[in-house]
């Protein structure tokens, strides 16, 4: 259970218009005392209001006493695990942003108790996919939509109790730019043994790729990158031979 208190009832059977009532029944939780109640009808029915419980396991027992004095054993006992604990949903780190249509989540559902949970599901821009309920670590590829996507796992334990993972959102991008940085200009280098270019920011660009030729030109196609991923707008080309002319 997951609720913190519990009313317990029960009875107490083969009572008869003989037996010594009024009997008094005290309940015990993991050894302590935690309600009292009184039997006076041969129906035996008694009732425990509001039992308090302990996280874990409670081992709840009771006990008579008659109108004579004569003590009863102590009742089997009776188990009641209390469970507030919800569910630790954790996801792996995802790249801000992809180009390619599918990403694979990896994350753990870890519980404090050992068995399968109720509910796991993965939540991805809205949609819920539901994975394998058991503890564990667990991947799942899936596929995206261009801008933004947004994802989520849930976990739900065998007595209700839910966790969630952080929100996570992952940009696909598969639109290339289609701007370029309006000009570029190129000194020397402060050691003169290179060209250092430089470049306005693009607003669209997260990294730039820097092309250079003999010869001009206005389109790159069919030239290869002298950088790739250059993450800022400064570019230094250490590789120009002495007396050459280049073009970026």
């Amino acid at each position: 259970t997951a609720t913190p208190s519990l009313d317990i009832t029960g009875s107490v059977p083969d009572l008869s218009a003989g037996s010594a009532l009024p009997m008094s029944l005290t309940l015990t939780v993991n050894g302590g005392l935690v309600g009292l109640a009184t039997i006076d009808a041969v129906d035996g029915e008694f009732a425990v209001p509001s039992v308090p419980l302990a996280e874990g396991d409670n081992r709840i027992t009771a006990q008579l006493v008659d109108a004579a004095g004569n003590v009863s054993d102590v009742s089997d006992a009776l188990h009641v695990f209390l469970d507030t604990q919800a569910p630790v949903v954790t996801l792996d780190p995802t790249p801000v942003a992809v180009r390619t249509p599918t990403i694979e989540l990896i994350g753990q559902v870890v519980d404090n108790r050992t068995e399968a949970l109720s509910e796991v599901t993965l939540t991805v821009n809205g949609e819920e996919i539901e994975l394998d309920a058991s503890q564990q670590e667990f991947g799942r590829v899936v596929a995206l939509t261009e801008g933004v996507n947004t994802f989520f796992v849930r976990a739900v334990d065998a007595v209700g109790n839910e966790g969630m993972s952080f929100t996570t959102a992952v940009i696909l991008d598969t639109i290339a730019p289609t701007t370029a940085p309006a000009s570029v200009s190129a000194l020397p280098t402060e050691d003169t043994r290179g060209i250092r270019l430089s470049w306005a920011s693009d607003a669209d660009a997260d990294s730039y790729r820097v092309y250079r030729s003999d010869a001009p030109f206005t389109n790159a196609m069919g030239l290869t990158p002298l950088a790739t991923d250059v993450p800022t707008t400064v570019y230094e080309d250490r590789s120009v031979p002495e007396g050459s002319t280049f073009y970026y």
